[in-house]
């Protein structure tokens, strides 16, 4: 997958060369072979329901930086190439069963509200 879109405060968080890569090369415990058993792209191939999985990024400080991300696949038409929302948050030290949980709940409202929901 193709990182084509970063809202302000993902910009924040990342390094300022991430757009137009493909996510191998910007997720850095990632490489040019883990598509085929990443949650992400398997939830874009297959169009299925919102995924949840962890992602390890280098933060604007080339500090290690903790994500949980619920992937939203977009639909899209014969034409079109199959996309997702990734709606990433840094993970909490504690509570994580309720914090994914809510990340769920508001990726699921995410999708709801999209003009690109059918």
């Amino acid at each position: 997958m193709e990182v084509i879109y970063l809202n302000g405060q993902a910009k924040s968080l990342v390094q300022s060369d991430w757009l137009g890569k493909p996510c191998w090369k910007v997720f850095p415990v990632a490489d040019q072979n883990c598509a085929a058993r990443c949650p992400a792209v398997k939830a874009v191939r297959n169009g299925g329901p919102i995924a949840f999985c962890e992602e390890k990024i280098c933060a604007v400080d080339r500090s290690p930086l903790d994500l949980a991300v619920a992937v939203i696949p977009l639909p899209v038409a014969h034409d079109q190439k199959p996309g997702a929302i990734l709606l990433m948050r840094p993970k909490p030290g504690d509570e994580e069963t309720q914090f994914r949980s809510r990340l769920m709940d508001d990726a699921r409202k995410l999708r709801k509200s999209s003009p690109l929901e059918g």
